[in-house]
């Protein structure tokens, strides 16, 4: 039946089945049509002008760091100076919350990547302290909504941006441009599409759109980077250039251990590196990470399946002080291997349960 099928024929028929997916860059929607993108320009820009402290707040996974890192280029290609924070998994919890404002007191302006939309609380208590807020964020909107200056999230009402599974990578490029036209400024926009590919894959956004096209770009881009830390990470790989699974099973791991295991702040200092030395160091202790997560991650996940009732409907395991920075994947594994939802559960020996959930097939 398929002896006839040629690869010309094959790349056909996908490309007309998926023509939607097959966008160029010139077809990119303008960051106009995200709700909240022009008022939060013009706030930035005004900071910019007043020289008012801005501050990034990050998130601990690959799209949090690549968002972040996006920001941080930025304002360094500007020659503005800001802070930035993403907050340490196992003493601060996720994005912004009440633990992380003590650190940013003082600032004029934050601005959320990748994260803030459930921030519900932690927005009341940026407004108490006179930090005006902005978030950017992908991530669904519950109920109730933090109160704050803007909100740049294409899955909230009244947003005309086109696409609606965009990763937090995305939006901050989209406020980059956004901020570049405002200012009349003239810089180019790939080497930040370089990062923004890595996270879209990282985060499995679909491949379709302009998914598809930010990735295709940022791949190209990627593999003519002068950036120091993609120059070590193919040293390190022994390629002479990346695919979407080279950064999908091999450099995303590397980034995401960093926040696992320790901090996440050492994979933006990785791949903010301005040097192929510091890139290289910066480098190793993201690998020394990896290979720590690797062989928890097997220890707790020999555990857990070992603990596993095959009666149970949804698997629900747990273990004295599990490593938190790799329940998620363990429960991953478990529910795969039994094809069934699971529950991983760490007990920090104070009585205290923090876990991950991962479901299987269509559950």
């Amino acid at each position: 039946m398929y002896s006839q099928l040629t690869l010309q024929a094959l790349d056909t028929l996908l490309k007309n089945r998926f023509k939607e997916g097959f966008l160029s860059l010139k077809d990119l929607p303008n960051p106009s049509t995200f709700k909240d993108m022009d008022k939060a320009t013009k706030r930035i820009v005004q900071a910019i002008n007043n020289k008012e402290k801005i501050t990034i707040i990050g998130d601990y996974d690959v799209d949090g760091v690549t968002s972040t890192t996006l920001m941080k280029l930025f304002f360094e290609e500007i020659d503005y100076p800001i802070e930035w924070i993403i907050p340490n998994r196992f003493k601060d919890g996720y994005g912004l919350s009440a633990n992380i404002i003590p650190r940013i007191l003082g600032t004029d302006l934050a601005i959320t990547v990748d994260n803030g939309i459930s921030a519900v609380y932690a927005a009341k208590l940026c407004k108490e302290q006179g930090i005006e807020l902005i978030i950017t964020d992908h991530h669904l909107l519950a109920p109730e909504v933090p109160e704050c200056f803007a909100i740049i999230d294409q899955k909230q009402e009244a947003c005309s941006f086109p696409y609606s599974d965009v990763c937090g990578a995305q939006i901050a490029w989209y406020l980059i441009a956004s901020l570049k036209n405002a200012m009349k400024i003239k810089i180019n926009m790939m080497p930040y599409m370089e990062l923004t590919a890595i996270a879209i894959i990282a985060d499995m956004m679909p491949l379709q759109h302009i998914n598809r096209a930010m990735v295709n770009a940022g791949i190209e881009a990627l593999n003519k980077s002068t950036r120091p830390a993609i120059k070590a990470f193919l040293e390190h790989s022994q390629k002479e250039a990346l695919n979407a699974e080279d950064i999908g099973f091999f450099l995303a791991p590397l980034l995401n251990s960093a926040g696992r295991m320790d901090d996440a702040k050492y994979a933006v200092e990785f791949l903010a590196s301005t040097n192929i030395y510091d890139a290289r160091v910066r480098l190793g202790r993201l690998v020394d990470f990896n290979n720590a997560r690797k062989a928890t991650e097997q220890e707790i996940t020999t555990q857990a399946l070992a603990q596993v009732n095959l009666n149970d409907e949804v698997i629900v395991v747990e273990g004295e002080e599990w490593h938190e920075g790799v329940v998620g994947i363990v429960a991953e594994r478990v529910a795969r291997h039994h094809e069934k939802p699971c529950i991983v559960l760490s007990n920090n020996g104070e009585g205290i349960l923090k876990g991950s959930g991962r479901s299987f097939g269509a559950c």
